[in-house]
């Protein structure tokens, strides 16, 4: 299949999603977009795990934000340069999809933002449990942000664009962004990609 510009199969709401798009946006690479709900729809999306998101490209069909995030870096001239660089940004997606995603988004946000947003009675027990978790996850990530090589606020690569619309979303609960500040340095870069005119574009979800 050959398309005249890339498409972005996703969900709105969806977190991976979101960094697909903050990275399109950064590289500027323009893109179709087509919304997929693969709760409501799992049987007819082109994720083999009926996941998102995807891109298609010509004929290229990549699933996986880390692979599609690793393929914008690659295809806008983004290097990992050294070899513990390449490493920490790895160590990076890694965390946050391991260790992350399950406490900041799927207990914290899901239950103390986003089910009160659609008038659903959020499960408090899911809240405090993810936020008892949460900073062993932050600890690590403003370790990596110490170093320097990764999450530095200036050398932006999909590192940034993997953690930050988890960290955006985390952080609509007041509690979890004074959570969040107690880790300076990851906070400091927190506050450098959220300035970024790719994540103002992408604070309104597409539908």
């Amino acid at each position: 299949m050959s398309v005249a510009q890339p498409i972005l199969i996703g969900f709105g709401p969806s977190v991976y999603t979101r960094a697909v798009r903050m990275a399109a946006i950064h590289y500027g690479v323009a893109f179709t977009w087509q919304s997929w709900n693969p709760f409501a729809d799992p049987e007819k999306g082109l994720h083999p795990f009926a996941r998102v998101p995807v891109w298609l490209e010509d004929d290229l069909t990549i699933y996986e934000t880390s692979a599609i995030l690793t393929y914008l870096d690659a295809r806008s001239g983004v290097s990992c340069v050294t070899p513990l660089r390449a490493a920490r940004v790895q160590q990076v997606a890694s965390v946050v999809d391991s260790y992350g995603y399950w406490p900041l988004i799927r207990q914290v946000y899901a239950h103390a933002v986003y089910r009160r947003r659609e008038g659903l009675e959020p499960d408090i027990q899911e809240v405090e449990g993810g936020m008892a978790q949460a900073p062993t996850v932050l600890a690590e990530l403003d370790a990596f942000a110490k170093e320097g090589h990764v999450l530095n606020g200036q050398d932006w690569c999909r590192a940034d664009w993997h953690l930050a619309p988890m960290i955006a979303a985390f952080v609509q609960h007041p509690p979890a962004a004074d959570l969040l500040a107690e880790f300076t340095v990851l906070s400091t870069w927190y506050d450098a990609v959220r300035h970024l005119p790719a994540f103002a574009e992408t604070e309104r979800e597409l539908t």
